[in-house]
């Protein structure tokens, strides 16, 4: 297996046919977060976002205009959550070092809540 598949980013939520509106959506924004993740938002496109959610791409069309509704999407979704999650704790009275675990320790904790088990067979070394 080569590295590059072992690096790698998982989808965020399992590929698997969306059987109701929401989780359509749902497919279509942790695509297009985790292609963006991979290839930069410049490179992922409508087909590329389709097939990672297993829908069509007219099914994109449905549910986003646009290229830049979609962007916007991702980021008032996915993006400003966890940044909220992360910084919105913070006192600019504390110390530093208490400030910086803080936001260490919330970014880990979001990370570990919305991440799949990278391991896959193959890639044990990487």
């Amino acid at each position: 297996m080569q590295v590059r598949e072992c690096l790698r980013i998982p989808l965020a939520v399992p590929v698997v046919r969306a059987s109701l509106e929401r989780d359509a959506r749902v497919l279509l924004l942790a695509a297009a977060t985790d292609l963006s993740a991979v290839h930069g938002v410049a490179a992922t496109t409508f087909a590329m976002i389709a097939k990672r959610a297993g829908l069509t791409p007219a099914m994109v069309h449905y549910y986003f205009i646009d290229r830049e509704q979609l962007l916007d999407a991702v980021v008032e979704e996915r993006i400003a959550p966890l940044i909220a999650s992360v910084w919105g704790p913070v006192n600019a009275s504390d110390a530093p070092a208490e400030i910086i675990r803080g936001v260490v320790e919330r970014m880990l904790a979001g990370i570990a809540a919305d991440a799949l088990d990278f391991r896959r067979p193959g890639c044990e070394r990487y």
